[in-house]
């Protein structure tokens, strides 16, 4: 997962310059209750550490906030901090086409659909999405949004015949991906 974060937010850095900026996702700063620059503190009572890598410290959400986005089910919350403030935040939602038997395989198309349906409703708050990508070695397809200041991606990853797509949103803060993340 955190190769797609890298990936995402990076190719976001890249085409930023060249794409359309959408102020209404820097005003917006976040998902729901949570706000990129929010302390740890905040939020200490419902993490669970998961990894640290040099200054940047990655929790589950474990609460009970924020479990859908729009009318899909949301699977797990991550939660990146910098210095004890929110810069990222990773959600993955329930697996869209898994297999369910030997004779039943993922329908891409239905994927792509719902991904689709996703951008269409970020559209309608974000504004046209800054980037396209389709990625066939990764298997990631992704729509982004570039604020001045927060990055927003949505998109899935291909898991194969049976596994399905693995839908994600992921918002960053790109100060703190210029600065090593």
């Amino acid at each position: 997962m955190k190769k797609i974060i890298a990936l995402t937010l990076l190719l976001g850095l890249t085409l930023s310059s060249h794409s359309q900026i959408s102020t209404k996702l820097d005003d917006k700063n976040g998902f729901k209750d949570f706000q990129i620059g929010d302390l740890y503190s905040k939020w200490q009572t419902n993490l669970k550490l998961l990894s640290v890598n040099g200054e940047i410290k990655k929790y589950k959400y474990i609460g009970a906030c924020c479990q859908t986005v729009f009318t899909y089910d949301v699977s797990e919350i991550l939660l990146e901090f910098k210095s004890d403030k929110l810069i990222n935040i990773i959600i993955t939602l329930n697996q869209w086409e898994k297999s369910t038997g030997s004779d039943d395989f993922t329908d891409l198309g239905i994927c792509i659909d719902e991904l689709e349906k996703l951008a269409n409703n970020f559209e309608t708050l974000f504004g046209e999405y800054s980037d396209f990508d389709k990625d066939q070695s990764s298997g990631m397809i992704t729509y982004s949004w570039h604020g001045n200041k927060i990055a927003m991606s949505c998109g899935i990853q291909y898991q194969g015949i049976r596994e399905g797509c693995k839908p994600f949103v992921i918002l960053g803060d790109f100060t703190a991906v210029e600065s090593g993340f």
